[in-house]
């Protein structure tokens, strides 16, 4: 696998990610990027498989084939409505990942990106 480093990611998502939308066909919605969202999914975890998945993530969220409702914390139940954790399959050299990506719809009914 080619090496990503987590400057090279955060800067790559800030061009191509920021201020864009991917159509959800699992969710029939559009999903919104943010860089709040971005720095948390890159927060807890720099390895290489997350770091790929960042720069393939739109192509991951147009191709979920599963969705499950999540849990909305109490802190965030004044703006957030749901939550929805979208899962596929993912190859990287020939082995296969089960990706989750995490989407939160706002009380305006916005979807947002935030973790994968």
């Amino acid at each position: 696998m080619k090496t990503i480093d987590l400057k090279f990611a955060k800067d790559w998502a800030k061009r191509n990610l920021v201020n864009t939308q991917v159509y959800c066909p699992v969710l029939k919605a559009y999903v919104n990027f943010r860089m709040d969202g971005i720095n948390h999914a890159l927060y807890y975890k720099k390895e290489e498989i997350r770091l790929s998945v960042l720069l393939n993530i739109q192509e991951i969220i147009k191709t979920a084939d599963k969705v499950k409702i999540g849990i909305v914390k109490p802190k965030d139940k004044n703006k957030i409505k749901a939550v929805f954790l979208l899962s596929c399959s993912y190859v990287i050299e020939k082995k296969d990942y089960k990706i989750y990506v995490v989407i939160k719809e706002s009380k305006t009914g916005k979807y947002y990106y935030v973790l994968s």
